[in-house]
C-alpha cells in the first residue's frame, strides 16, 4: 500500500468530506496555475499506464514540461502518493490557495522552513 500525502480542510484528512475542498475551487485554482496541465478522458495514457477517469479531466502538474504528479480529487480532499519533497513544497502551495493544510497518512502536517519541506505531529 502507497503512502498519501493530502490537502484538506478537516481537523484530519480522513473527516475531509465534513469539510471538503470542492472540486469547482480546486479546478479553478489548477487552471490559473499554468504548470499544471488538464487530461481529459475517459482514458489517459500516463507513464506507461493506462488510467481511467471518468469523473471531468486530471489535474497534472508539470516542471520543465515533464509531468511530475497528478493531484487526485476523492471525497473533499486532494492527494498524491508516495510525493517526494519537490511535490510536496507544490501541495503547501496549492494548500496556501484552497485555505488547507498538507497532512500524511500518520497526521504529520507538512509546512515549509526556510525553504526547506518540514512536518510535525499535532
Amino acid at each position: 500500500m502507497a503512502y498519501d500525502i493530502h490537502i484538506t480542510r478537516a481537523e484530519r484528512w480522513i473527516y475531509s468530506e465534513e469539510t471538503p475542498i470542492n472540486y469547482e475551487e480546486y479546478e479553478e485554482v489548477v487552471k490559473n496555475d499554468t504548470s499544471f496541465r488538464a487530461a481529459y478522458g475517459p482514458v489517459t495514457e500516463l507513464w506507461g499506464m493506462t488510467i481511467e477517469h471518468e469523473n471531468g479531466p486530471l489535474y497534472i502538474w508539470t516542471v520543465e514540461g515533464e509531468d511530475t504528479a497528478i493531484f487526485w480529487y476523492d471525497k473533499g480532499r486532494l492527494y498524491i502518493s508516495r510525493a517526494q519533497d519537490h511535490v510536496i513544497e507544490k501541495m503547501i502551495d496549492l494548500a496556501s490557495k484552497l485555505n488547507a493544510k498538507v497532512e500524511g497518512d500518520e497526521g504529520e502536517i507538512y509546512f515549509m522552513n526556510e525553504g526547506k519541506v518540514s512536518y510535525r505531529y499535532e
